[in-house]
């Protein structure tokens, strides 16, 4: 009875090679994320005030980076068909944070040019 439930286990978490290398790359990847949603922090902090614009500036300049290095590796690995669906999501999200620090440096910018006139 005992080794009918180990075999049973060994079945669910059946995985090709392909799989399990995607799975271990996505890990690394995923080590990624806190820095990149660490800039959701900054934007709220600037906006309620609690940064300077030149830390603002910074922080945002240095969360587009590891966004865009995060995308790029991402966008690298083929995903298996059966984590394609997750694959697209992840990337879709990470283009949403690349875009959106973009745009924060757009802000500022365009703050500044407000201060001035």
């Amino acid at each position: 009875m005992l080794g009918g439930l180990f075999r049973q286990r060994r079945a669910r978490y059946d995985m090709s090679e392909d799989e399990k290398f995607y799975l271990m790359s996505c890990s690394d990847l995923l080590g990624e994320i806190t820095p990149v949603i660490d800039g959701i922090g900054v934007m709220h902090d600037f906006f309620w005030e609690k940064i300077s614009e030149r830390k603002y500036e910074e922080e945002m300049q240095k969360c587009k980076e590891t966004a865009k290095s995060t995308l790029n590796e991402a966008e690298c690995i083929k995903a298996p068909e059966r984590f394609k669906e997750m694959h697209d999501h992840f990337v879709k999200g990470l283009r949403y944070f690349e875009q959106s620090y973009t745009e924060s440096k757009v802000y500022l910018s365009d703050k500044q040019r407000e201060h001035i006139a």
